[in-house]
Formats: structure tokens, sequence, C-alpha cells
């Protein structure tokens, strides 16, 4: 799929598509699937492109997340709040890991590599540190769990940029794998185009070279 915005001179913020056809009819329907529950509780109306990449981010993680990975996942920074769990379950049991921490992250002389994180420091954490929203409850109520299940959050771009900049600030032996369910077999990625420049005419193009 390409995409691209701008008319003429001037720039504006409104999409613009060539298309491609889908490789098959299954792709087509799944895609259809995930749009209409994307649009079951408010509607959207893809005019932007972070319009467009809410709804791509939404649809990868969506395709990603099948089987008992798409249990019980939050319409709303569903991604996030799954990073959070499974990261706050696998620290409780030293599990994927999260057994050791970076102290030189922190500033605080008190965390040592072995120390294990304090609610209230975890939560303060994830939310300030990598933008995953947590609570001391949240730590709290997932420290209950006494399971770590692996594969069970939906592989998808936001999910491995927070779980690879964990690995890279806090949990240095951290193994994304053990988080990450497989990868979806497609995306809706986009190619950004000049959409001020005239479309390309291939048989115009053929002629010419005669």
């Amino acid at each position: 799929m390409l995409i691209g915005y701008g008319i003429c001179k001037q720039t504006y913020d409104h999409l613009a598509f060539s298309t491609q056809p889908w490789d098959s009819v299954d792709q087509f329907n799944t895609v259809r699937a995930i749009w209409a529950d994307y649009n079951k509780q408010s509607p959207h109306c893809l005019k932007t492109l972070s319009d467009y990449q809410a709804w791509a981010e939404y649809f990868e993680g969506a395709l990603a997340a099948q089987g008992p990975a798409k249990a019980y996942l939050a319409k709303e920074d569903g991604i996030l709040k799954r990073v959070r769990r499974d990261l706050i379950i696998a620290h409780k049991l030293r599990k994927a890991g999260t057994h050791e921490l970076n102290p030189e992250s922190f500033g605080n002389a008190d965390i040592v590599a072995s120390s294990k994180l304090k609610a209230r420091e975890f939560a303060h954490i994830l939310e300030t540190g990598f933008g995953i929203p947590c609570s001391t409850v949240d730590v709290n109520n997932n420290r209950k769990k006494t399971a770590f299940i692996p594969h069970q959050v939906p592989n998808c771009v936001l999910a491995v940029e927070r779980l690879e900049a964990i690995k890279r600030d806090l949990f240095p032996h951290l193994d994304i794998d053990q988080f990450l369910t497989p990868k979806a077999v497609f995306n809706l990625n986009v190619e950004q185009a000049d959409m001020t420049l005239h479309p390309r005419d291939p048989l115009k193009e053929w002629v010419a070279l005669l």
C-alpha cells in the first residue's frame, strides 16, 4: 500500500492512497473484520497520517493476538497493558531475564543489580520511563499471579519498541522473545510518497521509449 499527502505546492495533512490488490480474499476479509471491531465503540475516520498509524498499530496488534493471547486484551492501551502485566509477573518470579536490573538507569544508590523493585518504584519506572500506564495497584494486583505464561504480548511494533527500551534501560538480560507472540502474517505498513508529483502513466512512459 502506498500513502502520501500534499497536492501541488501546498502541503495538507489529509491522506491519499494508491492501491494494490490483496494477496488473497482471506486477507481482505481479515482487515474488514478487524476494522469493524476497531469501530465498534466509537467510529474512526482516517484523515491524517497519525490516524492511519493508530489504525495500523491496532490492526497489527489484533492480528498478532490470536488464540490465548487475545483473551482479556484491553481495547484502550491493550498492548501496553499486556506488556505491563507480563513484566510485573516475570519480575516477581525472576523469569525471562528480569532477575537483574541495570541500576545505572535510576540514579538511586539503594538500587543494585539484584534488587527486587518495590511496587511504587516499579510503577513509577514503567509510567515515566517507558510510557506504560501503571499504578502501585496495578503492580500489586499482577504480583498475585503465580505463573508467567510466555508469548502473550502481541508481536507488533509498539510492543517490540517498548520491550527493547526496557531491555536497554531496565532489565539488561530481558528475553524479549519470551514475551512476544509469533509475528503477524502481514501488516498495513505504508510507503510515503510525494503527492505533489503527477501520477505515473506507464503507457506514456513506454511510448516515449519507442
